[in-house]
C-alpha cells in the first residue's frame, strides 16, 4: 500500500477499520417536564417522546399526501419518494410550524434521525426481496419501546455521555473498544418496572488490529445446512437453537389475558409490558445463540455458503380455501413457527 497521506490529516490513503458495537448501562439525569415542577422525567424519555412525535406526524403527513394525490388521479409528481431526504424536509416544516416551538429545545439531528428509520422501513416495505416487512405504523406511547439515536458528534468523557441540548448523563463501564472512536449511539429503554433501565448501544470505529477484535479465518470454506431448530455444517457439527418452550407458553398465556382485558386500561398496559419483556428475553436467547454459532463458523472458515431457501413459500399456511380445505393445519402452523424461529 502506498504511504501517501492526506494533506494535514495524518491518515493513510487506505484507512482500514472495523466497526463494532458495545452495550452499556445508562443512568440518565432528570429534568422538569413541560415546565411543571412536580413532574420529573428522565432526559432520554423526553427525547424519545419527541422522536415518537416526529415519527407519527411525519408519517401522517406523507400518508395523507399520498392518499390525496391518489384520490385526485395522481397529478404531477405526488408527495415524493419516502426517503430520508424528503421525510427530513417534512420534519423541518413540522419543527418550524406554529405550536411546535417546544421541538426547538431538542437536538435537530437526533429528532430528525427518526426519519432515517422511517425511510429504511419504507425501503424494506417496497423491496420485493423482503416480503415480510409491512408498511410503517404509528408508534403509541405505552406500547412502543422508547428509543432515540445520536447519529453524529458523539462525546464520551470520564464515564459520561453527552446528549446534545440536554447535558451529560452517567454511563456504565464500557467493557470493550473503549479506546475506539465512537460513531453513533442508540439509547433504548429495556425495562417495564417503575424505575426503567436505559441502555446505550455505542458503535465504535476500531482499527483492524485492535486486541479486542477477533479476526475470522484467512482461508477455507464451509457449507451450513439450516433446519428447524438447528443448523449443521459440512464437518457434521450440529449447532442447536435454544429451546424457548417456556417463554412461548408464557407469551401465549399473556396474549390470551390481554385479549380479555379492556383496551386502554392500566391492567392491559401492564400485561403488554410483561409481553414485551418475554419477547425481549426470547429474542436475546436466540440472538446470543446465533452470535456464538456465527463466531464458531467464522473461526472455522473464511467463506460460508448457505442455502437459498424460500422461507416465505416454506412457511405458507396450509389452511386452504372453503372449496379446498387444507389438512393438518395446526401441525403445519407449528412447523412454520419452528422455521421462522431459526431466523
Amino acid at each position: 500500500m502506498p504511504d501517501f497521506l492526506y494533506p494535514g490529516r495524518g491518515r493513510a490513503l487506505l484507512h482500514l477499520v472495523s466497526v463494532w458495537a458495545d452495550r452499556s448501562r445508562l443512568v440518565p439525569g432528570q429534568r422538569q417536564a413541560n415546565g411543571q415542577s412536580k413532574k420529573i422525567t428522565a432526559m432520554p424519555e423526553q427525547l424519545a417522546g419527541a422522536c415518537r412525535f416526529a415519527w407519527n406526524h411525519v408519517l401522517a403527513g406523507h400518508e395523507t399526501g399520498y392518499r390525496m394525490w391518489k384520490a385526485f388521479g395522481k397529478p404531477g409528481k405526488g408527495p415524493g419518494s419516502p426517503t430520508f431526504f424528503t421525510l427530513g424536509t417534512r420534519f423541518t416544516q413540522l419543527r418550524n410550524a406554529p405550536g411546535n416551538a417546544w421541538l426547538q429545545d431538542y437536538s435537530y439531528a437526533i429528532v430528525r434521525y427518526a426519519c432515517k428509520y422511517m425511510g429504511d422501513a419504507y425501503a424494506a416495505f417496497f423491496d420485493p426481496d423482503r416480503p415480510d416487512h409491512g408498511r410503517p405504523q404509528y408508534k403509541a406511547k405505552h406500547y412502543t419501546q422508547p428509543a432515540s439515536a445520536i447519529p453524529v458528534k458523539v462525546r464520551i468523557q470520564d464515564g459520561r455521555l453527552y446528549i446534545p441540548k440536554m447535558g451529560w448523563t452517567r454511563l456504565g463501564p464500557i467493557h470493550r473498544y473503549a479506546d475506539g472512536q465512537p460513531l453513533t449511539v442508540r439509547v433504548r429503554q429495556e425495562s417495564e418496572s417503575k424505575q426503567p433501565q436505559w441502555y446505550a448501544y455505542i458503535v465504535f470505529d476500531v482499527p483492524v488490529d485492535h486486541p479486542d477484535v477477533c479476526p475470522s479465518a484467512e482461508s477455507g470454506a464451509v457449507g451450513v445446512d439450516r433446519n428447524a431448530g438447528q443448523a449443521t455444517d459440512r464437518t457434521g457439527a450440529v449447532h442447536a437453537i435454544p429451546d424457548t418452550t417456556v417463554e412461548d407458553a408464557k407469551i401465549k398465556r399473556y396474549q390470551r389475558r390481554m385479549a380479555r382485558q379492556q383496551k386502554g386500561s392500566h391492567r392491559r398496559r401492564g400485561t403488554a409490558g410483561q409481553l414485551r419483556k418475554l419477547h425481549r428475553k426470547r429474542s436475546r436467547r436466540r440472538d446470543n445463540a446465533t452470535h456464538q454459532i456465527s463466531r464458531k463458523v467464522a473461526d472455522t472458515a473464511h467463506t460460508v455458503v448457505l442455502e437459498d431457501l424460500n422461507t416465505k413459500a416454506m412457511t405458507k399456511s396450509a389452511q386452504g380455501t372453503v372449496e379446498n380445505p387444507g389438512r393438518n393445519v395446526k401441525q403445519k402452523a407449528g412447523l412454520n413457527r419452528s422455521i421462522l424461529a431459526c431466523g
